[in-house]
């Protein structure tokens, strides 16, 4: 095994010390970590669970999944991660699961909001987000934005804040991931990226010069849909639409708790407050990134 405590990373406004190398992340120095991971033994599952799904079980401060031939994670406090590797599988494998559903879980217990959504930072400096659910084309439109000069913060999970009278977004890592079937639509290629996982025919990309490491102040949200007609719709959402659009784009909702579900509704609610949330609507498939975008602009 890699020496204890080897790698330091910087994501979602955390300093990560980790057991395992992590790629994806952006390496820093620090002193004392926010975060550590490591690879040790797991529980079996977790004493007298508030909430199970098929693969997981959680209470207020614990937190268990298990992937069935990949590994058994446990997070803790909010600031503890332990992996329970599964012979035969790969660290690429690992991470793919760390790096979202189980740091989702982490963030949750640490009382942070994470939402299904790309971060982007526009000309002026200010940050946006595109929302929506899986497959609706978040990265791919994400690649886009990037191509024509924008920067990113985050692909599919970022880290939304209040303080001093702001709404912040945190930035993630530098990594995005595209479906093999879009990438000719932005300009990727297989070769360019690393496989996730067999079967799928998805890759992951590095960004480095396009990557915006500190946080921003956050000015619009855009929750992508898709129809089964040919045009293309917006609207600005107002009032309890605007707030359920903000609610329903937080990632892994089933994580929230008694202890962080206030806190999350108050950042809802101020969230709905300043910020312009616009809901865009496109045809089912296949995505054309280019009208897309310019629909999207059209809006800022």
């Amino acid at each position: 095994m890699q020496n204890r405590s080897l790698f330091k990373y910087s994501a979602f406004g955390l300093n990560i010390q980790s057991d395992i190398e992590i790629p994806e992340m952006k390496e820093t120095a620090f002193n004392r970590p926010d975060v550590t991971v490591i690879l040790a033994e797991t529980p079996g599952e977790i004493e007298n669970p508030m909430r199970e799904g098929v693969c997981f079980q959680l209470t207020e401060t614990e937190f268990l999944l298990n992937v069935d031939n990949i590994a058994r994670y446990y997070v803790a406090d909010g600031n503890s991660i332990r992996i329970e590797k599964r012979n035969g599988s790969s660290f690429q494998e690992v991470r793919l699961f760390l790096l979202e559903v189980v740091f989702a879980a982490l963030l949750h217990q640490k009382g942070m909001v994470p939402f299904r959504a790309s971060a982007l930072l526009d000309e002026r400096g200010k940050g946006f987000l595109l929302c929506g659910r899986s497959g609706v084309g978040k990265s791919t439109l994400t690649a886009y934005f990037l191509n024509m000069g924008f920067r990113l913060l985050s692909d599919n999970v970022s880290v939304v804040s209040s303080e001093q009278g702001k709404i912040w977004v945190y930035p993630s890592y530098p990594f995005i991931k595209l479906w093999k079937d879009v990438m000719e639509d932005v300009d990727y290629t297989p070769e360019e990226g690393i496989k996730l996982r067999d079967p799928l025919e998805k890759y992951g990309y590095r960004i480095e010069e396009a990557f915006y490491s500190e946080h921003v102040s956050l000015e619009k949200v855009f929750v992508l849909h898709v129809h089964n007609k040919e045009e293309y719709k917006t609207e600005k959402l107002e009032g309890p639409e605007k707030f359920n659009a903000l609610k329903n784009q937080t990632f892994r909702f089933q994580f929230l708790t008694k202890r962080t579900r206030s806190h999350h509704f108050i950042l809802l609610n101020e969230m709905s407050q300043a910020l312009s949330v616009m809901k865009v609507t496109r045809p089912q498939a296949p995505i054309e990134s280019e009208r897309l975008y310019k629909v999207i602009r059209r809006l800022f």
